[in-house]
């Protein structure tokens, strides 16, 4: 697991850089992620749907039972949001989000930079993702 490392890399309590290994990957962050959303900060998590490292139908599952055993009904059911083109999202007890972002693989922010940029700026304001597609005059 990734340690603040002082400068001779020997474990501090202060924070300080972060030492990762090749088996930070198979750290289990659920419980993190329920210990997040127990304290009403609201979580996103989003996937594209060409990604071959962590597929999406693995993402969403793991996303809709993290939702059934923190108790969390669907708020708004798996539809469409918009940014250039429909991309798909549902909704949990309004603290978790599930997002597919539509021509992207792993790396969302690399493949469409425009999608990225609007699940971010949704996310910062509040906002649900839009879910009409902007006319421009």
């Amino acid at each position: 697991m990734a340690r603040p490392s002082g400068p001779s890399g020997s474990p501090t309590g202060d924070i300080g850089v972060l030492d990762y290994n090749n088996t930070d990957g198979n750290i289990n962050i659920l419980p993190l992620l329920k210990t997040i959303i127990s304290h009403k900060i609201p979580v996103w998590i989003f996937s594209g749907d060409q990604d071959s490292v962590v597929p999406l139908l693995g993402s969403r599952t793991l996303v809709r039972e993290l939702a059934h055993e923190m108790k969390h009904s669907i708020t708004v059911p798996y539809r469409t949001w918009f940014y250039k083109d429909q991309i798909w999202m549902t909704e949990y007890g309004n603290l978790l989000t599930f997002a597919t972002v539509r021509g992207a693989a792993h790396m969302v922010p690399y493949a469409q930079p425009g999608r990225a940029l609007q699940l971010f700026r949704s996310f910062v304001k509040g906002q649900r993702l839009p879910n009409i597609t902007q006319i421009s005059f």
